[in-house]
């Protein structure tokens, strides 16, 4: 995959009508530097194709692994407690992430979501834990990317625009 135009409009990757965007291996590319990139060029500093992600790796583990991953429409119902994610705000993104590498392990992921599916709220990055969908610790980075770090597992993730939280102080 090679993308040579830096992407600050709403290019890159889509699942839509029930479907599903899945990269397989090949596409997968380990770049020096302990990072592996899904949709998108390795090269790249830092990705900028919608729906595209990073996994940033700090040991060995990972060495000679592989990670997969699908992109999912948001009208599927073979998504874990789909029903419930609306809830948490509009979906943007979900995606299901798996690797060959055996836990124990720590990963950084950046995604980069579409901006103007979120607009004037707040992305939120969600991962499915078995039992439901929680919240994941971010950063928000330039680019329209969050980062969630030290990660011991992937699997379910999704991006949702969440309202701003309002303070109300009554007297």
């Amino acid at each position: 995959m090679d993308n040579t135009i830096e992407n600050d409009s709403t290019n890159g990757w889509y699942a839509v009508k029930k479907g599903r965007l899945r990269m397989n291996i090949s596409t997968m590319r380990a770049a020096s530097g302990g990072i592996m990139t899904w949709g998108e060029n390795p090269a790249d500093d830092e990705i900028d194709l919608v729906n595209s992600a990073r996994f940033v790796y700090t040991d060995g583990t990972w060495e000679n692994k592989t990670v997969t991953g699908s992109l999912y429409a948001t009208d599927r119902t073979d998504i874990p407690d789909v029903e419930t994610l609306s809830v948490r705000g509009s979906v943007s993104s979900i995606w299901d992430f798996t690797t060959s590498v055996a836990a124990p392990y720590k990963v950084d992921l950046h995604v980069r979501y579409d901006h103007s599916l979120v607009g004037s709220m707040k992305p939120v990055l969600l991962k499915h834990t078995g039992s439901g969908w929680q919240k994941v610790a971010t950063e928000e980075l330039s680019g329209y990317r969050l980062e969630a770090n030290d990660l011991d597992s992937l699997g379910w993730f999704a991006v949702v625009a969440a309202p701003h939280a309002t303070l109300l102080i009554a007297r």
